[in-house]
């Protein structure tokens, strides 16, 4: 294939393709022919669409790091678009994965739907919506480029559906809600603002693509008669449209925003005061989210006064253009900062009255599927139940809980019935800084012996404190050797005083810069940083890959303060940075570590200090395995930890499983 060949499939995938809000195109794998021909195909790409070209990535066997580019892929918005020979065909789990485009023969039945199979995933499945065309995902698109007049979706005879369009995406419709404006009765004023909004979206087009250069003398001219767009209603639609898609609009949300928002133009127009009252509800719902974050981020709270002015009655009154170009000019950048939350409880101020009494009677009847807590599917195929519908029980083995122990090594859970627990009247978290990162463990032994049963009790390190500083600097958590954030929940009365009563706990053990927060939104400040801990491991090794190892460990309240210390020699003896965050309140305690994983050298370091980190903790007499799991990673260690008990586990594993067909293995049993 030439380049002019080459470039024609980029251009017509760039015109069909699923794209997501930002104009962007969908997650697309482009199965290439070769190596030198997916390198080939990404100049090209360079050369149509520049800008495109962070998101354009070969990934290919022959590269080195391969596999963290097929992560890079997986877990991130950059790149979209993957150039791949062999590596994504099998074996990949993309959900987002939208375009599909073919530009080889495929001649293996087997192999091409394997190949489909990166497209199959639903809605459910995708965890980065915003990587989608309008944050769906109804179907995926192939785009089986015919070469040599070999056709892959005749061959293996796919049955074409109703064909539905790519889409626009919302850059698109903006210019094209913008055109559609200089049809209507403007006066010189309201012109001037869609004219000037139309000549800056074709300002910003890419020149040093090949397809804006090809429309140059359209753009030129659009240009020249820049004062009466209205004469070049057509050509705008027919020139520069096309072209608008390759506009990148940097957060998904400001598109959003700006599309919905410059809707008022037309409102305005047609005096649709419905339509303008829905868009305020919208406008100043958006608005509200940014605000509340005008204390953490500079950029809001600088912006503040403009934020409140659209949350006024007055702002409203009689919209204009002016206004609407305002919300757009001042507010619009401000919504990358907008998150979406649970919906607020509204709280009507109004008295309250018995406006009638009826009284009625109903019979209550237990529901008899629901009185077994597990459902398990043993290995010789017969099905049981476990547990009951009785608030407690003596009778019998527990059952439940040996089958959720087990890692299905001696059944499949095929059904489970799950308590459901109310959400506590109120909530407040205290966050506690120290100096000394052995007070901070000795804090949460304290805080428990005084009777305090936080709902939540999290500790971070200060090496984890560096690392989530410098993914969000925002956040500017204060240099300390640790710190706490435990949170109590309950009735208001004894939430306020167990708050009050942890503090007191903390600052008695040397803790700084103590926080009682009790609003939601203080306490989603709190809970930021946390939150963030597990992403940003690699955030102080750049270019390095955290390996989950070592990363489980759990032990005794009392033994909290020494395990934070073995850690600290750990990673000392070792040179290795380690990061330690986790659920004090129950001991357990999370590490991260990132190394080279081309590095056999590295590894080996890795992995000598994860074995030190698992003896340390089974020295203080706690486990392995707090929470994820022994699996076959850390069977190594469980005679270590169960001595004796072992051969019970084993016995139970030879009578329930005698033909070993159960997840073998795996949690220490062979």
């Amino acid at each position: 294939m030439d380049d002019k060949t080459n470039e024609l499939i980029i251009r017509e995938f760039m015109n069909s393709c699923y794209k997501s809000d930002e104009g962007k195109p969908c997650k697309t794998i482009f199965f290439c022919a070769s190596q030198r021909h997916a390198k080939h195909m990404k100049n090209i790409f360079g050369k149509v669409y520049p800008k495109l070209s962070s998101d354009v990535q070969v990934i290919t066997s022959d590269m080195a790091r391969s596999e963290d580019e097929v992560k890079r892929f997986q877990k991130e918005s950059e790149p979209r678009i993957a150039l791949s020979v062999g590596m994504l065909d099998t074996g990949v789990d993309i959900p987002e994965v939208c375009n599909l485009v073919f530009v080889k023969p495929v001649f293996s039945h087997i192999r091409f739907w394997q190949m489909i199979g990166r497209g199959t995933k639903n809605l459910e499945s995708c965890k980065h919506r915003d990587w989608l065309q309008e944050r769906g995902k109804h179907d995926f698109l192939i785009l089986d480029f015919k070469i040599g007049g070999h056709s892959n979706v005749k061959y293996h005879d796919i049955k074409v559906g109703a064909e539905r369009g790519p889409g626009t995406d919302v850059i698109t419709r903006i210019f094209e809600n913008r055109i559609e404006l200089l049809d209507k009765p403007l006066d010189e004023k309201q012109k001037k603002i869609v004219s000037n909004k139309i000549l800056y979206s074709i300002d910003n087009l890419d020149e040093e693509s090949s397809i804006t250069r090809e429309m140059l003398p359209a753009i030129n001219t659009i240009k020249q008669n820049s004062f009466r767009l209205e004469k070049y209603v057509r050509e705008l639609k027919k020139d520069i449209v096309p072209l608008i898609m390759f506009t990148q609009e940097a957060n998904p949300n400001v598109s959003a925003f700006i599309l919905q928002t410059e809707k008022l133009f037309s409102f305005v127009l047609d005096r649709k005061f419905d339509e303008i009252e829905n868009m305020r509800t919208y406008v100043q719902e958006m608005v509200e989210n940014v605000l509340r974050k005008k204390d953490s981020l500079s950029e809001v709270g600088n912006n503040k006064d403009n934020l409140i002015k659209v949350l006024q009655d007055d702002f409203w009154v009689d919209l204009t253009f002016d206004d609407v170009e305002f919300m757009i000019r001042e507010l619009s950048p401000l919504m990358k900062y907008y998150e979406p939350t649970r919906k607020k409880v509204i709280q009507i101020d109004a008295p309250d009255l018995v406006l009638s009494r009826d009284k009625f009677t109903k019979k209550i009847k237990e529901d008899e599927q629901l009185k077994d807590f597990l459902e398990v599917v043993m290995p010789d195929g017969e099905v049981i139940q476990t547990g009951g519908k009785v608030m407690k029980s003596a009778s019998g083995y527990d059952l439940t809980a040996l089958m959720v122990g087990s890692e299905g090594t001696l059944g499949v859970i095929t059904g489970a019935r799950l308590k459901i627990h109310p959400l506590p009247e109120a909530r407040a978290a205290v966050l506690a800084h120290f100096n000394d990162l052995e007070a901070a463990g000795s804090a949460v032994s304290a805080i428990m012996g005084r009777g305090l049963v936080p709902s939540a009790c999290e500790l971070m390190d200060s090496t984890t404190i560096r690392a989530v500083n410098t993914y969000d600097s925002n956040l500017n958590i204060p240099d300390c050797e640790a710190l706490l954030l435990i949170e109590v929940d309950g009735a208001p009365c004894s939430v306020e005083s167990g708050a009050i009563k942890v503090a007191d706990c903390c600052k008695e053990l040397g803790a700084f810069n103590v926080r009682i927060a009790n609003s939601e939104s203080e306490m989603e400040e709190l809970w930021a940083a946390r939150r963030l801990a597990g992403a940003a491991v690699t955030r102080l090794s750049p270019g390095k890959t955290r390996v989950y190892i070592g990363e489980d460990v759990a032990v005794p309240l009392s033994a909290i303060p020494e395990m934070l210390r073995e850690i600290s020699t750990i990673s000392k003896k070792h040179g290795l940075t380690i990061m330690t965050y986790g659920h004090a309140g129950d001991g357990n305690l999370h590490t991260g570590m990132a190394i080279d994983t081309l590095d056999e050298k590295q590894w080996k370091v890795l992995k000598q200090a994860a074995d030190d980190i698992h003896r340390a903790a089974l020295l203080l007499g706690g486990t392995v395995s707090g929470e994820h799991g022994i699996g076959s990673a850390r069977g190594m260690y469980m005679d270590e930890e169960h001595g004796s008990a072992m051969n019970v586990m084993a016995s139970i594993k030879k009578a329930l499983d005698p033909c070993n067909i159960m997840n073998p293995q795996k949690v220490g049993l062979k």
